[in-house]
């Protein structure tokens, strides 16, 4: 039993006296709203129980889109790309949207939950897409066909259901209604 923990001893003793001393080792992690990623790492030592410290980062909180103030539509794309369980996307060829219908939608739509959104919109693979300007902020925005939206910023993002029966001429359905 002694020789056993003698040996393990002298190895320990050896194993830590020949490790070399190193500048510490940097990992940039990046959170957003597009995830994490690693930004950049120096290598970190096989089996290494170093321990890494994450200096966190403030930044500037971006302003979200507000419904009430004047608001610019800069771009306009069409895709029929978004996820849906409905394939058929010849209805998409045949559905489209100007960015003044767009922005009518907009100003006429109001915030809904994830509930709403999920059981009372269709979720068609059609899509208009593009950017919209509000006090020199740009925003993303997505129209679906199923009569709703979403508009982001880096950090935050709305969701806008269309409920008025005179907008549903603008979706290939409408929202559901009691």
């Amino acid at each position: 039993m002694k020789i056993k923990l003698l040996a393990i001893f002298v190895l320990l003793f050896f194993g830590c006296a020949k490790r070399k001393e190193t500048k510490p080792e940097q990992v940039q992690i990046v959170i957003d709203s597009t995830g994490i990623k690693v930004k950049s790492i120096d290598t970190i030592t096989k089996n290494s129980n170093d321990t890494i410290l994450l200096e966190s980062v403030l930044r500037e909180k971006q302003d979200a889109f507000d419904i009430n103030k004047d608001f610019e539509i800069t771009t306009l794309e069409k895709s029929s790309n978004y996820p849906s369980s409905d394939t058929d996307t010849l209805a998409c060829s045949k559905w489209n949207l100007s960015k003044t219908q767009i922005k009518k939608i907009i100003l006429e739509s109001r915030p809904i939950n994830g509930l709403e959104w999920h059981h009372l919109f269709g979720h068609f693979p059609c899509q208009i897409h593009g950017k919209i300007l509000q006090d020199s902020t740009e925003f993303e925005y997505y129209v679906n066909a199923g009569a709703w939206l979403k508009i982001s910023s880096t950090d935050t993002t709305i969701t806008l259901g269309s409920f008025k029966d005179e907008n549903d001429q603008f979706f290939i359905d409408g929202a559901w209604k009691e």
